[in-house]
């Protein structure tokens, strides 16, 4: 099992318990997996990077 530490915004370091894989639901309704996703026990949801998206071709927006 893989084991890490990952640091976040606020300089906190949290513990990574796992890498898996999330399955994301495209706008035309075809499935992609993205790969390597941490799992942080401590987090609600997995930790998926912006980078992480950005390398697999998605492209973001933020707005306000």
């Amino acid at each position: 099992m893989y084991h890490d530490k990952v640091k976040l915004g606020d300089e906190f370091k949290i513990s990574i318990m796992g890498k898996g894989e999330v399955t994301i639901l495209n706008k035309d309704n075809s499935n992609e997996t993205i790969f390597n996703v941490f799992f942080v026990l401590d987090l609600k949801t997995n930790l998926l990077s912006v980078g992480q998206l950005l390398e697999n071709g998605y492209e973001l927006s933020f707005k306000d």
